[in-house]
């Protein structure tokens, strides 16, 4: 071709987007609808590495069947985390005890070291990636602790109750 030079008949071949695909359950083995879900890969940043979300693969929420699909990912190695912030209550001790689902990786872990990774090439579907979310307390609803913390714009001080309070 050369400058200003009008072709006709150009052809772009676009490779496709790879995706993940599976279910979530809870420890029953029951679907759960509305977990959001994330692909995520590690990088290095600020001399560390670092696990952080894909850019262009919008987070996206398990169907009625527990269905999810990421879409938008270019080849490479991924891990995929699902949360939700369904609670319910139980009794534990005389006390009631709020609980929920931790963030769980794939295969089913709350560990990220322990995540499988899943690779995927030049638009390939990666399907069956099921697993549970794992229960627990919810720790966005734990109690207010018995110790109390203040600040101002030049201190900070906390008061410690004796040794006989406890702690969760």
């Amino acid at each position: 071709m050369n400058d200003r030079q009008l072709v006709d008949n150009v052809d772009f071949r676009l490779p496709r987007v790879g995706v993940i695909s599976g279910r979530v359950f809870d420890e029953t083995g029951d679907p759960m609808s509305g977990v959001r879900m994330m692909a995520m890969r590690q990088v290095f940043f600020e001399g560390r590495r670092r696990l952080v979300p894909v850019p262009g693969a919008m987070p996206m929420q398990t169907d009625d069947a527990g269905q999810y699909r990421i879409v938008g990912l270019t080849p490479g190695s991924y891990i995929v985390r699902g949360e939700t912030r369904e609670t319910w209550t139980t009794t534990e001790k005389d006390a009631e005890v709020v609980m929920g689902y931790a963030t769980t990786y794939f295969p089913g872990t709350t560990v990220v070291a322990n995540a499988r990774r899943i690779a995927l090439t030049v638009g390939q579907e990666v399907v069956n990636s099921d697993f549970a979310l794992v229960p627990g307390r919810a720790p966005w609803m734990w109690r207010v602790p018995p110790w109390t913390c203040t600040m101002s714009p030049a201190s900070v001080s906390m008061r410690v109750p004796d040794a006989s309070s406890t702690m969760p």
